[in-house]
């Protein structure tokens, strides 16, 4: 990144080329404990792996999920008429203040929420 109209000297650009040969991968062992030394058999081998690695072929990612079956395996209670009503009825303001008082200083709840320290202030 060239800033404040500075060029680029045959120091800096050379250097660049420097690094440049140690990002490159030279040498690679694949699978049966071969080393490929050949760039184009290197960049090959690196595409097959990433390819095979975010492809949907691997059974266990592909086998259905009988949700319904999960679902009721687990033993899930249903809520009382008491506690339905406790949970269904509006959140008071010394509940929400509570709970922003005992928050981490910089955390918000949801991304989507402001920050806890503006309601804090202005809340």
């Amino acid at each position: 990144m060239i800033e404040n109209n500075e060029k680029p000297t045959k120091y800096f650009c050379n250097l660049e080329k420097r690094h440049y040969i140690d990002k490159l991968i030279t040498k690679l062992e694949i699978e049966n404990s071969e080393i490929i030394t050949d760039h184009k058999e290197i960049m090959r081998n690196v595409t097959l792996f990433y390819e095979t690695l975010y492809s949907n072929i691997d059974n266990e990612l592909n086998t259905e999920i009988d949700f319904k079956n999960i679902i009721d395996s687990h033993v899930i209670e249903k809520v009382n008429e008491p506690s339905r009503i406790s949970m269904e009825r509006k959140i008071t303001i010394d509940e929400a203040t509570a709970y922003l008082k005992k928050m981490k200083k910089d955390k918000v709840p949801d991304p989507m929420v402001s920050q806890q320290n503006f309601i804090k202030c202005f809340g």
